[in-house]
């Protein structure tokens, strides 16, 4: 027979769950410090809070398994910092693009003495969500109730009902209105892609598709000629 959790152990995970969370909103944070316009809050705080509050609601049963869904995003999220305390922006498919290309010799004339720290905080980061996953896992936390049932049925319904109701209001032909339909659900990932860290999803494809666009047009130029021939024999002349 297992043993109950103890009260400490629950408190322990809660507090590096809510470390993590802090961790993850840090960037959004900082943000807020140079942008006091409304969509910077919505991109900030309001519309990663309720993404958050929807994936552990919907994974209640399970919250070890955010902790590691989130991992990643929060190793990251030293370095999200850095960017918007450096340059009072978050960062861009442009930017994921200059750093994947970017050498070690680059990275270390940028950021000088600070590259320790850069590599230091990022593990340091990940440690936090990895062991927030395990006390989740060994405090067996829950997350049950009424409240939950409600987050996830509205997280599911509001998407449902805004296409059905966007398909209803439009006219025309039926594609031409289920592009209508997915105007708001569009308009929501625009002013989403800005924030940490749901945003990352956004500017990662943006970058995949300017790559794959820029690769297209190098193969183009590869294979590119001017068929160029001479028109006839030309001794006299200066042949180019």
């Amino acid at each position: 027979m297992n043993p109950q959790p103890s009260r400490l152990a629950r408190r322990l995970a809660l507090c590096a769950i809510a470390l993590l969370i802090l961790l993850l909103m840090a960037p959004n944070l900082v943000w807020l410090t140079y942008s006091h316009a409304p969509s910077t809050w919505l991109a900030t705080i309001v519309f990663p809070t309720i993404l958050l509050t929807v994936l552990f609601a919907i994974l209640g049963r399970w919250p070890w398994v955010p902790c590691l869904l989130l991992a990643p995003f929060a190793m990251l999220a030293p370095l999200e910092i850095f960017y918007v305390a450096t340059y009072h922006t978050p960062s861009t498919a442009q930017v994921i693009a200059t750093i994947l290309i970017t050498n070690p010799q680059e990275t270390h004339a940028y950021v000088g003495s600070l590259l320790p720290l850069l590599i230091a905080a990022p593990a340091l980061s990940l440690a936090v969500a990895l062991v927030a996953a395990w006390l989740a896992f060994r405090a067996k936390l829950r997350w049950g109730g009424r409240l939950r049932e409600w987050i996830v049925a509205i997280a599911v319904a509001t998407p449902v009902v805004s296409l059905a109701i966007g398909f209803a209001m439009s006219r025309g032909s039926i594609p031409s209105r289920l592009q209508t339909a997915v105007v708001p659900l569009r308009s929501f990932a625009t002013a989403l892609q800005s924030g940490y860290p749901f945003g990352i999803f956004q500017r990662f494809g943006e970058y995949r598709h300017e790559w794959a666009a820029m690769r297209a047009e190098a193969r183009k130029f590869e294979t590119f000629s001017y068929h160029a021939r001479r028109a006839g024999p030309q001794p006299h002349q200066r042949q180019v």
